[in-house]
């Protein structure tokens, strides 16, 4: 039974043993992360209990620390690049789950942020590790994959780097590095570079259950009742020629996720209200962002770390990272689902946000008058605002003439 926190019953023995560090621990960390949220909403005394539990249960800066001697310093550089994290570390951190042989996935914007977040990983320690279309210096590689991000697959003059891009639309080039820690344990990074932004990579994988993002001042997972309260992920792309995509769905499933196929007559069930099979926490066919109450959102404390600088002079920092405010949909097509985002792509943007709308055109055209005639924007990059920071009251609007978007989803957990 629920009981309302506005409902005082401090005094009682079962809420005192609850107030007890060693009694809650061991039971808090046998409880799933729906669970667990139901759980803190029972009084103050319970939910404090939660909140202490989570800030060791959801400890971004202890799990860093198994690849890097100073966590904050490398989310500092999050922020400071928006790089993120996802795969299998973002996974075990909602799930508070351990696997030995995970490594680190890195997703970075496609910037100059490619050769810096390379170069901190050697100054950490880490040997990188080229291909063999990839040039042996990172640096001059970072320079190579920069000039050329939009190159299509077919312009490509390597036949494997070629067939990686075509296997992998929305990521331009993947670069691994890898640390010896002891005699047989091997630390290994893999930094993603993104076509357009770290989010249309993450939309991009193999199934629902991987689609949780870090950054460095939170984590998102996107479909977090499928994910975590019933164990089920959603087949998104199926290349059953690729041998990595094979690799992909025995690995989870052995680790307990029901995989369920994108093509099935079943799909229209479960995005039918009213149907005995209609599953909710899908949201087929509703819009959705990251940021929505559909995800579960986990909050760090930044306390250590060194927040983003502003765009520029005129630009004030939104103080999200711009994953955050990104948006997409499951369509079923068929009898078949498919991710559906279209990116925004504007010189009044910062960063590329995929989304459902296009906005800003007039506001783009008085930012460009203030570059004089024959110059570039970098000539008043002072001068020059970024509007990033107005995404979020600009979705709020969106949603308000589209309100289809539920809140069934997990709340925010502050940690």
């Amino acid at each position: 039974m629920d009981v309302p926190m506005s409902v005082d019953i401090s005094g009682h023995p079962l809420t005192r043993m609850f107030s007890r560090h060693p009694i809650y621990d061991n039971v808090f960390s046998r409880l799933s992360p729906r669970e667990l949220i139901r759980m803190s909403s029972v009084n103050r005394v319970i939910h404090s209990g939660v909140q202490d539990f989570s800030l060791r249960a959801y400890n971004v800066n202890r799990r860093l620390s198994r690849f890097f001697g100073d966590s904050f310093a490398f989310r500092s550089l999050m922020a400071r690049t928006h790089m993120v994290i996802s795969g299998s570390f973002a996974l075990q951190l909602f799930d508070r789950t351990y696997y030995p042989d995970s490594d680190l996935d890195l997703y970075v914007h496609p910037d100059r942020s490619i050769a810096e977040v390379g170069l901190w990983l050697e100054k950490e320690g880490y040997t990188y590790l080229p291909r063999e279309w990839q040039r042996q210096v990172y640096r001059d590689e970072a320079e190579r994959i920069l000039a050329n991000i939009d190159l299509p697959p077919e312009a490509v003059e390597n036949d494997d780097e070629a067939g990686l891009l075509y296997n992998m639309r929305s990521v331009r080039a993947v670069y691994s590095f890898e640390r010896s820690v002891a005699p047989n344990e091997i630390l290994k990074v893999q930094i993603v570079v993104s076509r357009l932004s770290p989010l249309a990579s993450i939309l991009d994988f193999h199934s629902t259950c991987v689609m949780n993002v870090i950054t460095y001042n939170a984590a998102y997972s996107l479909y977090p009742l499928a994910t975590f309260a019933r164990r089920e992920a959603l087949i998104i792309h199926e290349d059953f020629h690729s041998t990595n995509s094979e690799n992909a769905l025995a690995k989870y499933s052995s680790r307990g996720w029901r995989m369920l196929a994108r093509r099935s007559p079943l799909l229209e069930f479960i995005a039918t209200p009213g149907s005995p099979l209609y599953a909710p926490w899908w949201a087929i066919d509703q819009r959705r962002w990251v940021c929505d109450s559909r995800s579960w959102v986990v909050h760090f404390d930044t306390t250590g770390v060194t927040a983003p600088p502003p765009p520029s002079v005129s630009s004030p920092h939104p103080g999200w990272d711009p994953v955050a405010e990104c948006g997409w949909k499951l369509e079923l097509q068929f009898s078949a689902i498919a991710v559906k985002h279209v990116p925004i792509k504007t010189t009044i943007l910062r960063w590329h946000i995929r989304c459902i709308v296009p906005f800003f055109y007039n506001q783009g055209n008085l930012e460009h008058r203030k570059v004089p005639e024959g110059q570039s924007r970098d000539s008043v990059r002072d001068a020059w605002t970024w509007w990033d920071y107005m995404l979020p009251l600009l979705r709020l609007q969106y949603c308000n003439a589209f309100p289809d978007l539920g809140s069934d989803g997990l709340r925010a957990t502050e940690v």
